[in-house]
């Protein structure tokens, strides 16, 4: 039977539908509609499915119509459409139909059972366009994917979270750094990643409820225990009517850069300590050489030489980035800046001994004064006269301390009981006692000086 778009079965007809007032219903709609059996076979269809489609008649009755069909398409469909036979009832469909230009588009298709007289059911199909939308979901899914491939990608963990902090969202990153899964992680069991007193904070500030970008820093607990700090950029989305949806937030390890920024404090408050103890040593050195000169002309080159001795000790100090310097760089630079140059009349020998930099000032000094009572008064100052200077570590009654010694040979004339009292004899005697709680003793003796110091050993005074 020859069927087109302009026929009705009897039965439609006889129901009181006449073909011309369905024929302006269907022709009115904006959408592909026909009338099937439970074959799906076609009985009618209407002016759309034609214009679309064109196909003549006799390339929709019976079943020839599916041919408009995507052949991908087809097979499931029609799986769909079979479940719905019976039992008779609505079926949904989304599927592709190629239109009169041979371009396949994406229609919803949607039939609904009717029973005349208690006869065999027939559907109504109404096929919508939703090419457009078809598309606009696979540009959105392809969107994110894309996206969410890249927030698995970068470093920084990255999590959304509603206005009442039930999180809704983290990429592969957090997970690999928390060691959680989605499930730990969802509604509040984020903030369990977050440090107590950092959580505590944010609790009590709200800065949610400025509803504005903010950044804090939190130290975020790693898969193995380990707190690490972490910038956080936290971001709100806003609906249409411009109340916040959900929060974004990012966060970048900056462990490294909090450690360096904690050293540089660190640094900057010792140097300030270390400058403080500078300009009281050098108060101190002014007084003391202005106490034992007898004129400006004696007070300033010894002056001088002073600061270029604690000068000398800074820059020691400043090569090993101001925490140890050698005992033995200390002495060759002492005695070298008095002499010149160490000559073979000078012995040193001792162990490698690092002092830290309250000890690297006093004993540089010290070792200055005795270089520069040689070179005025004793050993350094004639040809036959000998210096050697050693040290060692001793360790006696379970307690180490470092022992220095210099001792001179050679002067042909010593004064025993000198009636003066200079700087370099003041320091020895009782600076490194006050200081150190060091044992010293300094000896006129026939020949030249004797001098021992012994120096419990300190943490805060040797490095190692």
């Amino acid at each position: 039977m020859h069927t087109d778009r302009i026929s009705l079965p009897s039965d439609l007809e006889g129901a009181g539908q006449s073909h011309s007032t369905f024929q302006a219903l269907a022709d009115l709609l904006p959408a592909l509609a026909w009338v099937h059996d439970v074959t799906g076979a076609v009985l009618c269809y209407n002016h759309g499915w034609t214009e679309y489609t064109g196909q003549a008649a006799a390339e929709v009755e019976g079943i020839r119509w599916t041919s408009a069909v995507h052949p991908d398409d087809l097979r499931r469909a029609g799986l769909r459409w079979k479940s719905s036979v019976d039992p008779a009832r609505p079926y949904q469909i989304r599927c592709r139909i190629r239109g009169a230009n041979g371009v396949y588009r994406w229609f919803q298709v949607q039939g609904k059972p009717i029973r005349e007289d208690k006869g065999e059911p027939r559907w109504i199909a109404l096929a919508t366009d939703i090419d457009d939308q078809v598309r606009t979901e696979a540009m959105l899914r392809a969107s994110h994917s894309q996206v969410e491939r890249l927030a698995s990608a970068v470093p920084h963990l990255i999590w959304s979270f509603r206005p009442d902090c039930l999180a809704t969202y983290f990429n592969q990153s957090w997970f690999t750094y928390t060691g959680l899964r989605a499930s730990t992680s969802a509604g509040l069991g984020w903030q369990g990643v977050v440090h107590p007193v950092d959580l505590a904070t944010f609790v009590r500030e709200q800065p949610l409820r400025q509803g504005q970008v903010f950044e804090t820093e939190w130290r975020l607990r790693r898969a193995d225990g380990c707190y690490r700090w972490h910038s956080c950029h936290i971001v709100p989305v806003r609906g249409v009517a411009g109340t916040v949806l959900y929060w974004y937030s990012t966060a970048t390890d900056i462990q490294e850069r909090k450690a360096v920024q904690q050293q540089r404090e660190s640094l900057i408050t010792e140097l300030l300590g270390r400058v403080r103890n500078i300009l009281a040593s050098v108060r101190h050195i002014a007084t003391e050489t202005r106490e034992a000169s007898t004129s400006l002309a004696e007070f300033f080159p010894a002056f001088d030489a002073r600061l270029d001795a604690l000068g000398r000790a800074q820059l020691l100090l400043a090569r090993d980035g101001g925490q140890a310097a050698s005992l033995e760089e200390i002495v060759y630079n002492e005695v070298g800046a008095v002499q010149g140059c160490v000559g073979e009349n000078v012995d040193i020998s001792g162990p490698e001994i690092r002092l830290r930099p309250r000890a690297v000032q006093v004993l540089t000094l010290a070792v200055h004064e005795l270089a520069t009572n040689a070179m005025q008064y004793g050993a350094l100052s004639v040809p036959s006269g000998t210096v050697k200077i050693n040290w060692r570590r001793e360790t006696s009654g379970g307690r180490a301390r470092l022992v220095i010694q210099w001792n001179e040979q050679g002067v042909p004339l010593v004064d025993l009981q000198p009636s003066r009292r200079g700087q370099g004899r003041q320091m020895i005697e009782e600076a490194l006692p006050a200081g150190f709680r060091a044992n010293t003793n300094l000896a006129f003796a026939p020949g030249g000086i004797r001098c021992t110091i012994e120096i419990p050993w300190q943490s805060d005074l040797f490095a190692g």
